[in-house]
């Protein structure tokens, strides 16, 4: 799947963080500088310059994140070219506002991050057509009395574009930062809901089909991820943890394992795996006190006389 996580911080390490930190720095110097009868203008202009860069950084950030989806805002598949134009042209912007605080993104950065764009490209090519192949797997399953190219159109193009943006605003976080961001994601969410409502396949289809063609998109929806954060969020941890106590026993990540596949929960409620293996698996801790017994009792102190 396509990696958004490394891509984006390869160029917040090299721009962002120091576009932030001059920012920061001419802040100060100018809050310093309030208590002065006359502010110097140089400072004032330094401030405004870096703040104008700050926020095209941003936003190029964003538009990163906004071409590496695999819909568009009207519900169709996204251009693989046009994404990769979309990336290109962010990283030649970002570029360019890297000059405005002394850096340069150097030849290795940009190879790094052309190296990237195939592999996020490609993830996307390989999600549409698994989409379109499950697809016709669920159809041909159902047994739905429609047009099946119909059927089909109304499931990735109507249906599961919804839960694609819903997913992808959900993720979003809600920082002060991203509310451009967050408020793009809202309207092409309003839109795709608008595309459905206004389709009359939903009005074919009783309860039961209605319900079965919501859960698999869903799931179907769920499947395409971005990057590998949350996977490298919990390797992070074991790597901090296993450095703060110079080693881990070996029982110990396993028992962490157990726990990160069968008691952490997602927003919808299911393990790891139940996603994975796609069937239910009884809850670990009543399963821990219904299987394991023989603990030793307490030793018992000694009396004394």
């Amino acid at each position: 799947m396509p990696d958004l996580f490394h891509f984006q911080q390869e160029l917040a390490i090299n721009v962002g963080a120091p576009i932030g930190k001059a920012w920061k720095k001419a802040k100060q110097a100018l809050f310093e500088a309030k208590d002065q009868d006359n502010i110097p203008q140089e400072l004032e202009a330094d401030y405004s310059r870096l703040d104008e860069c700050r926020n095209k950084y941003r936003n190029q950030m964003h538009k990163i994140n906004q071409a590496i989806q695999p819909f568009s805002g009207d519900g169709s598949f996204n251009c693989i070219k046009q994404i990769e134009k979309t990336i290109l042209s962010c990283i030649v912007a970002i570029s360019k506002q890297a000059e405005q605080v002394a850096r340069e993104v150097g030849t290795a950065t940009v190879t790094k991050l052309l190296a990237q764009i195939p592999a996020i490209l490609a993830g996307i090519v390989n999600w549409k057509k698994w989409a379109a192949q499950e697809a016709d797997k669920f159809i041909t399953q159902q047994r739905i009395d429609i047009n099946e190219a119909q059927l089909k159109e109304w499931l990735l193009h109507y249906l599961v574009p919804v839960f694609i943006w819903e997913l992808t605003l959900r993720r979003t976080p809600s920082k002060k930062k991203n509310k451009k961001l967050i408020d793009t994601y809202k309207e092409i969410l309003q839109k795709a809901r608008d595309k459905l409502n206004g389709s009359n396949v939903n009005e074919l289809l009783n309860s039961e089909q209605l319900n079965n063609c919501i859960e698999w998109a869903k799931q179907t929806a769920r499947t395409f991820q971005r990057a590998s954060s949350q996977v490298e969020g919990r390797n992070g941890y074991l790597a901090f943890v296993h450095k703060a106590n110079r080693g881990m026993p070996d029982q110990r990540l396993q028992v962490l394992t157990v726990v990160h596949n069968f008691d952490i929960r997602s927003w919808d409620g299911k393990t790891p795996a139940q996603r994975l293996f796609k069937q239910d698996f009884p809850d670990l801790f009543e399963f821990i006190l219904q299987n394991v017994t023989g603990f030793k009792e307490p030793r018992r102190r000694k009396v004394n006389g």
